[in-house]
């Protein structure tokens, strides 16, 4: 199978709810999907991200670099 890579805002972190009383990602998503066919997921996705901030991530910089 493939690897896919997946470098988004919200929509790349996948379904959003409240737990426990903490807003935040479920785990459950696109990427979800793509691993129950048997494919390999990076995910890179940040909420509130932009492509700038992807493109700073694939360059290997994690850390605030005031791109989202």
């Amino acid at each position: 199978m493939a690897t896919i890579l997946i470098a988004g805002d919200s929509w790349g972190k996948g379904v959003f709810a409240t737990v426990d009383g903490v807003y935040g990602p479920t785990g459950h998503g696109i990427h979800t999907i793509l691993e129950s066919s048997g494919h390999t997921v990076i995910n890179i996705s940040k909420g509130g991200g932009s492509n700038w901030l992807m493109m700073d991530r694939l360059d290997n910089q994690w850390d605030n670099t005031g791109r989202c």
